[in-house]
């Protein structure tokens, strides 16, 4: 599959207009379904970011992530 651009969904609130241009579709922002306001976020420890860099490892290179990014902490 070829591709004119990749739109990472950091910045997909920005983007938007553009790839509606692109694609041919008349939309300004994305609609939210299924959201859920109450719901707490997963705890993620290190030893499951370090797992997923090491699955994604080659993805983040090809969309130039930082892993180290990934690896980082939260509080």
């Amino acid at each position: 599959m070829l591709v004119d651009r990749v739109y990472r969904l950091e910045d997909i609130s920005t983007d938007m207009s553009d790839l509606s241009r692109n694609v041919g579709l008349d939309f300004e922002r994305l609609p939210k379904h299924n959201t859920t306001a109450d719901m707490e976020p997963p705890v993620i420890t290190n030893a499951d970011r370090e797992e997923v860099a090491m699955m994604f490892r080659k993805d983040y290179e090809i969309l130039d992530y930082a892993v180290s990014d990934m690896l980082a902490t939260t509080k």
